[in-house]
């Protein structure tokens, strides 16, 4: 299963944020992509598009996703790589 959303990953469309810890995103389907400085990426499933809208919007990203994203226990979160 892995060698398939790696696989999938090569597919998504990145978009770069200004952040100190998150270097880009992507978005496909409910699923939200973050790949971080450290090189890490992480799937968040399911993100509304309006809170990947927030997060792309966001003054802080890091703040926002934090705050919406991250503590919301419903998201499964599944590293990539």
């Amino acid at each position: 299963m892995a060698k398939k959303k790696a696989k999938e990953n090569r597919k998504l469309v990145w978009v770069e944020v200004d952040s100190s810890q998150i270097e880009a995103v992507a978005y496909k389907g409910e699923v939200l992509y973050m790949r971080f400085n450290s090189g890490a990426v992480y799937s968040y499933d399911p993100v509304d598009e309006e809170a990947y809208n927030g997060l792309l919007n966001a003054e802080s990203v890091g703040s926002y996703f934090s705050k919406y994203i991250k503590s919301d226990k419903t998201i499964k979160v599944e590293k990539i790589s």
